[in-house]
């Protein structure tokens, strides 16, 4: 949240390490399940790996189940006709799905082509892309169900090479795969992610990773009161090794020594973040030649909806993307990721996060507590307008709004950092506004990431890319960095202090990269590989 006068609220004035607010910050549950990466190339023989890896984000289709639901184990990818040389640079094979379970498969059946051995080979994309390095090919049942023993219709796939295939052996060539319905299927159950299951990609078990969480969290509050504001919050991370360790975050150098070794048996690391704070910011955002000062530049990503091109009808169809500055007034509906504000609150503008719909069916705009709410100040059906007031001239016009406040989650302070281990704890900075399809929209403006999945990822890995289109650094990426954080943020008077739980660590991708500024406060945080959210930023470190 950027506030042109001095006002007291939740900000977000990090550079390195950021925290977001997540819905689920230990190993819940999962949808579908994941194994090893298919290998394919023998025409009519089935696979028989498995996969690895995130489930990709697919189009919103009407009547359908949230999704995507993997059942990669429940299917035979077959080739009909094999991989041969069709062009110059070009491969070609025919292939389908083939049911092997007990039971049918409903919805649109897709196949997530992850990469392919052929040297220098890309895949053609017969039915759009994910994102700029996935694609993926559509296969309908021809009853919108796959009943046991059944094949879908034989799709083309193709592959187009840099190089020349004219002398090109094609003898084991393999191509990486996973599989997907958009609905689900009956008999799958939303899978717990196991304590004995390996985490993807790592050397160790969510089990492990649970063990860890328990040791931080019981160690939290006795570090934090005994340091006097040197501690100011714990995680779950990793060593640069890999392994998994307790990060404990502190205000100053020279801590490391007065730490304890290890907490539970498992190894402490110190990291020097000075505070999780939020207050004012006076500062407006800078932009030069289209990019905000001292962020990495906005990269173009591709539209989500293209996603979707040959998927029939949508739920919520995107109107065509809008171009400008994300502090800009744009055209109703606004995009998300822009510059958002209350009209009552002094002078101030965060992030608009995105489009929610209710169990009552009506839409929401999601953001900050402290963006819409101005920390639980104001009240409900307050005006909501885009853009905010601070990229304004600090300016209330009728025009502007977009929707009303009509929901908080109250958010709780403590008066004194020593009285932490007693003090109420956090776990959303969050708020809706009712709006409408008219005034908001559910996709980024070009220069973002598009539309975000409807399925938040709950299990998140350590390391997993992540990204974020805001109102003050528009699109960035950065990586986990931790989970289960647990600090204390200062808010400065009159509020003192909040105490959050379950938060997400989010760092820059490379040391010096700016994941977000202040203003940035409300925006998604979605996966980087299909736009899946992960949390709501809230806070950050100086």
């Amino acid at each position: 949240m950027v506030r042109s006068r001095m006002t007291l609220g939740l900000t977000l004035a990090a550079c390195g390490t950021m925290v977001l607010c997540a819905i689920a910050a230990e190993p819940a549950r999962k949808p579908g399940k994941p194994g090893d990466k298919p290998v394919v190339g023998i025409p009519e023989r089935p696979v028989t790996n498995r996969t690895e890896g995130i489930e990709p984000a697919i189009a919103e289709v009407a009547d359908e189940d949230l999704g995507p639901w993997e059942v990669t184990e429940q299917v035979e990818l077959v080739f009909r006709e094999p991989l041969a040389i069709s062009g110059d640079q070009t491969l070609a094979a025919k292939i389908l799905l083939k049911n092997k379970s007990e039971q049918p498969l409903p919805g649109k059946l897709v196949v997530v082509i992850d990469g392919t051995s052929v040297s220098a080979g890309e895949i053609v994309d017969p039915s759009g892309r994910f994102t700029e390095e996935t694609s993926y090919i559509q296969l309908l049942p021809a009853k919108r169900e796959l009943d046991p023993g059944d094949e879908t219709a034989v799709r083309n796939l193709l592959i187009k090479t840099q190089t020349s295939t004219k002398e090109m052996n094609l003898e084991g060539a393999e191509l990486r795969w996973r599989a997907f319905t958009t609905t689900k299927p009956a008999g799958l159950e939303d899978e717990v992610a196991s304590d004995e299951k390996q985490v993807p990609g790592k050397q160790y078990t969510w089990g492990d990773m649970r063990q860890v969480m328990t040791a931080q969290s019981a160690a939290t509050m006795d570090l934090v009161t005994k340091h006097d504001g040197g501690v100011v919050g714990t995680a779950t991370a990793e060593d640069e090794n890999g392994n998994l360790v307790v990060r404990v975050f502190t205000s100053r150098g020279g801590m490391a020594r007065k730490l304890p070794g290890q907490i539970g048996g498992i190894p402490v690391e110190v990291a020097v973040v000075g505070s999780f704070r939020a207050g004012p910011a006076y500062s407006s955002v800078t932009y030069e030649n289209g990019v905000p000062r001292a962020a990495e530049p906005l990269v173009p990503m591709p539209d989500a909806e293209a996603g979707a091109a040959a998927g029939g009808r949508v739920v919520a169809q995107a109107q065509a993307a809008q171009t400008g500055l994300p502090t800009s007034r744009f055209a109703r509906p606004v995009p998300i990721g822009v510059s958002v504000a209350n009209q009552t609150d002094s002078c101030s503008s965060g992030t608009l996060g995105c489009r929610v719909m209710g169990r009552d069916g009506k839409v929401y705009a999601l953001s900050n507590n402290h963006v819409f709410a101005g920390l639980n100040s104001l009240a409900l059906l307050t005006p909501i307008a885009q853009p905010g007031l601070a990229d304004n001239n600090c300016r209330v016009v009728s025009a502007d709004q977009i929707g009303t406040l009509y929901k908080f989650e109250p958010m709780q302070f403590f008066a004194r950092a020593a009285d932490a281990n007693i003090a109420p704890v956090n776990i959303i900075d969050a708020a809706i506004a009712e709006v409408t399809t008219a005034t908001v929209d559910v996709s980024t403006p070009t220069a973002g990431y598009g539309t975000p999945a409807r399925n938040p990822l709950e299990n998140l890995p350590l390391g997993l890319q992540v990204q974020k289109y805001g109102r003050t650094t528009g699109l960035t990426r950065g990586r986990v960095a931790a989970v289960n954080v647990e600090s204390v943020i200062t808010l400065g008077n009159p509020n003192g202090f909040a105490r959050f739980k379950y938060s997400i660590s989010v760092q820059g991708m490379t040391r010096g990269m700016v994941f977000s500024r202040a203003g940035d406060s409300g925006s998604l945080v979605v996966t980087v590989a299909d736009r899946r959210p992960v949390g709501l930023l809230y806070a950050g470190s100086s």
